[in-house]
Order: structure tokens, then C-alpha cells, then sequence
């Protein structure tokens, strides 16, 4: 009778904590995307910048697509990602200044649902900050960036 009652309790702490587990994390577990790069201050030798050929990739390391509809990039640009935006998981994404530039600049990258833009704004040369606020308006990831590194 001892061994039941000692297995007994196992089995209901066992069961506890899944519980709690799964209530934390839910059912997939959370899957945050964070900005991965940055591509600004073009380098282009004596001719001018091109402020379109400018992108931001997003990545997403967990094997969970992301749901990104709603989803923003604020402070250095604005942009809202479109209704059914999806990031699949273990996948990159661009927002590009201008998707036409940078599809003709980078053949071959677009798959059909990975290149996003255009935005509003322009990417400061001397640096700033780039935050991924989801569809609630909480922050996912903040970035700072500078020329100085």
C-alpha cells in the first residue's frame, strides 16, 4: 500500500507540473523573431546613397511558424506587416524599403512570402534604434545600432 501512495504522489506532481508547464508556454511554446540585420549607410564609393536599396531581416529560431499580422517595426521606420504574414519557423524575412529594389538587387531571395515593405521613414546613417512590437503593442526585440559598432 506504501508503494501505491509513493507512486500515487509522483504521478500527481508529475501531472502538476505539465500543468503549470503548459499553462506558461501553451500548447507550441512561445516563439519570439528577433532582428537579425540591418542593412543601411550603403557604402557606394563616390556615388551618391540609395536609401531604397535599405532592409531589415527578421528571424525566427524556433521550429513554430509566427503569426506576424498587426505585428510593427517602429522608432528608425514605420511598418505594420499585412493581414496573413507569416514568418514559417527556422526562416528568415526582409522588410525592405523597397521590395522592387531589393528583389533586383538580391535574385533569386524572394520566395513569394518573404520580402515585405515597403516602409515609411529612413534608416538614420549615424544609428538609432529599430523596434518589433507584436499585434498587442508589446516589445519583442529592440535593437540598437551605430557606425561606431
Amino acid at each position: 500500500m506504501q508503494q501505491f501512495t509513493v507512486t500515487h504522489q509522483l504521478l500527481h506532481s508529475a501531472a502538476y507540473l505539465f500543468l503549470i508547464a503548459f499553462l506558461t508556454f501553451g500548447p507550441e511554446g512561445t516563439a519570439n523573431p528577433v532582428i537579425n540585420e540591418i542593412f543601411y549607410h550603403e557604402n557606394r564609393g563616390t556615388e551618391p546613397e540609395n536609401p531604397m536599396t535599405e532592409w531589415i531581416e527578421l528571424y525566427n529560431s524556433s521550429p513554430s511558424e509566427i503569426e506576424l499580422s498587426g505585428w510593427t517595426l517602429s522608432q528608425g521606420v514605420a511598418f505594420s506587416f499585412p493581414s496573413g504574414a507569416i514568418l514559417p519557423g527556422n526562416s528568415y524575412l526582409i522588410i525592405a524599403a523597397d521590395p522592387t529594389t531589393f528583389n533586383a538587387l538580391h535574385p533569386g531571395a524572394n520566395t513569394g512570402e518573404n520580402i515585405f515593405g515597403p516602409w515609411i521613414g529612413r534608416l538614420r546613417n549615424s544609428g538609432e534604434t529599430i523596434t518589433l512590437q507584436d499585434q498587442a503593442g508589446d516589445r519583442i526585440d529592440r535593437v540598437r545600432y551605430a557606425d561606431e559598432g
